[in-house]
């Protein structure tokens, strides 16, 4: 990931919650020609066509992406790596307002869907959350997610894995 100045500003991302996010930019030192990453931002990356995963059907709006796609390339038996040679720039600063979807709740649910389809407990993205927005918005997302898994908050419920959350 380059900045506008096209330096590099992050390697990866850590699996980890701050703000409303689930992933943290880190930059790997010294930076190896090729080497392998848990995640990384989605608006660039390439891969074989017929081993493509798909993003999920369910997702709506913005986010819940970074990790997800990632996670089932590795449940497919596959790995994620980063190429230092190949690098894009995201507009972090944007002159204009951005033009698609940007609700929390749909956030919220795609989390949601993301950690059950990829087997991690969901239950960790609601509590996240619960800390830092108001129970209407943590059920309208949930309600929303449970119209697609209704076993969402019973099935992967005797994982703990819970990510670290950065401050």
């Amino acid at each position: 990931l380059l900045n506008e100045n096209k330096s590099c500003i992050a390697t990866h991302m850590e699996p980890k919650w701050r703000g409303d996010f689930f992933g943290i930019w880190q930059t790997e030192s010294p930076i190896p020609e090729v080497f392998e990453i848990p995640m990384h931002g989605t608006a660039m990356f390439l891969m074989k066509k017929e081993f493509f995963p798909r993003f999920s059907d369910n997702f709506m709006g913005f986010a819940g992406e970074e990790g997800y796609i990632h996670e089932k390339v590795r449940n497919n038996g596959g790995k994620v790596y980063c190429h230092s040679a190949l690098g894009w720039v995201h507009r972090f600063l944007r002159s204009k307002p951005v033009t698609y979807r940007l609700y929390v709740e749909d956030k919220i649910y795609n989390y949601l869907i993301a950690f059950y389809e990829i087997g991690k407990n969901p239950k960790q993205v609601i509590n996240f959350f619960s800390k830092t927005h108001p129970e209407p918005v943590i059920n309208t997302a949930r309600n929303q997610a449970l119209a697609v898994y209704p076993d969402l908050l019973e099935k992967f419920s005797n994982l703990t894995d819970t990510p670290d959350i950065a401050s």
